[in-house]
């Protein structure tokens, strides 16, 4: 009789607990090699257990490679592994992940896309994501996830694209050293929700190969970015071209810099052309090749306008 309850405990100990759907192997991996509260017990099942972060407990267990771990109110996911190739970041948001640090690593294209709203508030830069990227020589492209608020890239060579989606709100934009190679293609900011200013200052740090910045400044909160720094390791500042909507008093802080309403030589593409090419998803099906509507927690293949079809879970309704 105490075995068939202590059984009965176990298993809706079990089921209580909340499991999280990680599609790409590596990830699952280094979630449950660095947190076992995450280990479900069953590798490349594409689940992990959801910690328990709000009890304050602190994993500092990350592995040479990286980890993930809790502390002060912040959930950082660590690479460090250049071979440790992760292509989908799905799962991140309810792990409750709200800062990722990405170091020495071998990726090309980082889309955090689908990353979403971060599931826990970020104590120290009041709520949102904050992405730092290190001596990553490989890596082309950016997509930030949609609640970025502080980004750091250095020593990134390669890197010529940097997309932000619409409803971003910035605290802080730090570039440097990277773009040497080719170029960082003009950074476009004037989509953005705005600047979200704790401190009561913008911070907008370019220090690479960039010609060309894009900033709605007349709509934001910082009308005159008062802590904008743009200067260039590869060219002279005078270079660089920052379109502003109001470029009245920007020139008074920075006179060195060339503020206008429009820089054409770098803006005549649309905002679409200038983006990098995301798949858009066209439809759904069943397993027997069906177009459905997908139902929450069922398996469908998910077809997408560059022809690939991934086979993942529903996680919420369409």
């Amino acid at each position: 009789m105490r075995i068939l309850f202590l059984f009965s405990f176990l298993a809706s100990f079990v089921l209580a607990q909340e499991s999280v759907y990680v599609p790409d192997d590596a990830l699952e991996a280094l979630i449950e090699a660095s947190c076992p509260e995450a280990d479900n017990g069953n590798a490349n099942d594409n689940y992990v257990f959801r910690p328990t972060w709000v009890s304050g407990m602190s994993n500092e267990g990350d592995n040479e490679v990286g980890g993930l771990y809790y502390s002060n109110g912040t959930a950082l996911l660590r690479i460090f592994d250049g071979n440790l190739i992760i292509e989908d970041w799905t799962g991140l948001s309810p792990l409750g992940v709200n800062s990722i640090v990405l170091q020495d690593n071998n990726l090309e294209v980082l889309d955090l896309s689908l990353w979403g709203e971060s599931a826990l508030d970020n104590t120290v830069f009041g709520g949102g994501v904050k992405i730092e990227l290190y001596d990553c020589y490989s890596l082309t492209d950016i997509v930030m996830p949609q609640d970025t608020i502080y980004v750091v890239i250095d020593n990134c060579p390669s890197l010529q694209n940097i997309q932000f989606q619409n409803s971003n709100v910035i605290t802080a934009l730090n570039v440097n050293q990277s773009g040497a190679n080719s170029g960082i293609n003009p950074i476009d900011l004037s989509n953005t929700a705005g600047f979200n200013i704790p401190y009561g200052f913008c911070h907008l740090n370019i220090a690479s190969n960039v010609a060309c910045i894009n900033l709605d400044n007349g709509s934001g909160q910082c009308l005159f970015l008062d802590a904008l720094i743009v200067f260039n390791y590869f060219y002279p500042t005078s270079s660089v071209c920052v379109e502003v909507s109001v470029p009245f008093g920007m020139t008074e802080v920075f006179p060195g810099i060339d503020y206008n309403l429009s820089c054409p030589s770098c803006f005549t593409a649309t905002t679409s052309e200038q983006n990098i090419s995301i798949p858009q998803l066209l439809f759904v099906t069943d397993i027997l090749g069906r177009e459905v509507k997908p139902i929450l927690g069922q398996p469908y293949f998910y077809r997408y306008s560059d022809g690939s079809v991934v086979k993942k879970m529903a996680l919420e309704h369409n």
